[in-house]
């Protein structure tokens, strides 16, 4: 047996269902305008992050050439300081054998 809020609301809902529909397509509209434009801004986001990486990345490829280029010299300028002490040390010792 049905209670009279039951039949209220059948009553209610037959005009109330033009209105209803009407809503609820406005609201699914709003919610997938809303979801494109969190997904539009998720890719924004995303393409500015990478941006981001690419040229830090890209700093830290030039940075690490710079540092190698200079390990290289330092190598050389070390070896040419050993040449050096070595032709020093013949040298000493020539004198010494002199003397």
């Amino acid at each position: 047996m049905a209670s009279w809020r039951d039949t209220a609301r059948r009553v209610a809902a037959a005009p109330a269902g033009p209105f209803a529909r009407y809503f609820n397509r406005r609201f699914e509209d709003v919610h997938g305008h809303l979801d494109n434009e969190i997904e539009f801004e998720t890719v924004a986001a995303t393409r500015v992050l990478q941006e981001r990486i690419a040229t830090d990345t890209e700093v830290m490829s030039e940075l690490t050439i710079g540092l190698e280029r200079f390990a290289d010299r330092l190598a050389d300028r070390i070896d040419g300081l050993g040449e050096a002490v070595d032709k020093l040390r013949e040298d000493i010792e020539h004198l010494r054998q002199r003397a």
